[in-house]
């Protein structure tokens, strides 16, 4: 159990910063925003990034890491 919540957290930490660059512009957003806008954008960045995190398990990896479905469409090591 402890072993597959830390290969979890590794993955989390793993693709945030894959994403750096999507949050860094989000929470920009959030500072130069006022009142209502703000708080929206704060409550939608924390559920979005809540969601995300937890459905990081349902996206597959192909060999090449394309992420895609799981059909090794992308991979050029796959073969018809």
């Amino acid at each position: 159990m402890i072993e597959k919540m830390w290969k979890w957290l590794v993955e989390a930490i793993r693709e945030t910063l894959a994403l750096s660059w999507t949050i860094l512009g989000l929470v920009i957003s959030y500072l130069t925003l006022s009142g209502q806008a703000a708080t929206i954008t704060g409550v939608g960045l924390i559920i979005t990034l809540t969601i995300w995190l937890l459905t990081i398990s349902f996206v597959k990896m192909c060999k090449c890491n394309y992420i895609c479905c799981g059909c090794a469409y992308h991979c050029k090591s796959y073969k018809i």
